[in-house]
């Protein structure tokens, strides 16, 4: 109780659940000053506002802005084959302007498999890999074993004729990716720091897909995160779950070929890559990229301000406020502008430590 009312007074400002998500409570792997280095999302949300530039956000946010962007500049890309909007045009692209041209598409014109998201979509939500089309039922088969109906699927997707939807080639990770965790993307988020002398690397996980998962983001149940080191691309913590549920993994559950030590293919030219891309945004000073690799090398898939720093906090066991980060705010000028979690603690405490049934019950 002492913790969660002294880390949500804190700099990082930590929630009750924060506390609980990243292990805190474990005193033998958590000394009180590392945990005081754990950021919660409340200020995590103060400092991206107050340490980039808003009007960069949409490059990072909108992905038809962030290909068109990245392609002028000849980084290599994942392949559109089709869009769903109501207007918008994308070269190289097919224009899908209704649910009957989506219909049309999958069922005559696609090249499958197929990777399907929204255009503003975060955290892999309403995406879904497409592996082929059966004429017969009139059904799209989606990995790793499901069958819809065209009509089904357009109806699931619906929502995001208005932003727009992409239809994108399944792009094949790199031969040594495929033998960890079978013919999926696992893709690697490298955080790059955008300062006076240019972008560098601070910290880097491996994102890895387990089980019926298609996505690797980490909140689906039974993927894999891993601590990179950012010079050599070595893996070096893996873990499954979170808080109580969590577990180190040496080996991956699927196939039982070893993640810990794995050395992630072609980093160096990941992380020349990544430099560059990164001096194309400057007005993000902090960037999550996400990349896949590939037999012929990395590719771009996204960018996002800040890359959310449960990831790295989580991956590598360690809070994001070290002597690094804390020289990156300092050059921002940043200080919390309050205790973010102080009185939701307070009013937590207040309604668990009521009287119940003639006792004090502690429910937090």
């Amino acid at each position: 109780m002492r913790d969660i009312v002294q880390l949500s007074r804190g700099f990082g400002g930590l929630s009750p659940r924060e506390y609980y998500y990243f292990g805190l409570y474990d005193d033998r792997r958590f000394p009180e000053e590392e945990k005081r280095r754990f950021i919660g999302l409340g200020v995590q949300s103060q400092i991206l506002w107050r340490c980039t530039d808003g009007q960069y956000w949409a490059m990072s946010r909108d992905k038809l802005l962030f290909a068109a962007l990245m392609a002028l500049y000849g980084f290599p890309l994942l392949n559109t084959q089709a869009v769903l909007h109501r207007f918008r045009i994308v070269p190289n692209a097919r224009p899908l302007r209704s649910f009957g041209d989506v219909a049309r598409f999958l069922r005559h014109e696609a090249t499958f498999p197929l990777f399907t998201k929204p255009v503003m979509g975060m955290r892999s939500a309403g995406s879904a890999r497409i592996d082929g089309y059966d004429a017969g039922n009139d059904e799209l088969l989606l990995f790793p074993d499901h069958r819809v109906r065209v009509d089904a699927y357009l109806a699931g997707i619906e929502r995001y004729l208005d932003e727009g939807y992409l239809f994108q080639d399944v792009q094949d990770p790199h031969e040594r990716i495929r033998a960890v965790c079978g013919n999926r993307l696992a893709t690697v988020r490298l955080v790059m720091m955008v300062g006076p002398d240019g972008p560098v690397p601070f910290r880097a996980m491996w994102k890895v897909p387990a089980g019926p998962n298609v996505a690797d983001n980490f909140w689906r149940a039974g993927n894999i995160l891993c601590g990179l080191d950012p010079a050599t691309g070595r893996v070096t913590r893996a873990i499954c779950g979170t808080g109580t549920a969590q577990v180190d993994v040496t080996n991956h559950p699927d196939t039982g070929v070893a993640v810990k030590d794995f050395v992630i293919p072609h980093w160096d030219r990941l992380l020349g890559m990544c430099r560059d891309a990164s001096s194309v945004l400057p007005g993000i000073t902090l960037q999550g990229w996400d990349i896949c690799i590939t037999d012929d090398g990395p590719v771009l898939v996204e960018v996002n301000v800040g890359g959310d720093f449960t990831l790295p906090q989580l991956g590598h066991a360690k809070g994001m406020l070290d002597e690094r980060f804390k020289a990156y705010l300092d050059a921002h000028g940043f200080r919390p502008s309050r205790p973010a979690w102080g009185f939701e603690v307070m009013q937590s405490l207040r309604r668990h430590l009521t009287p119940s049934r003639g006792r004090r019950a502690l429910a937090l």
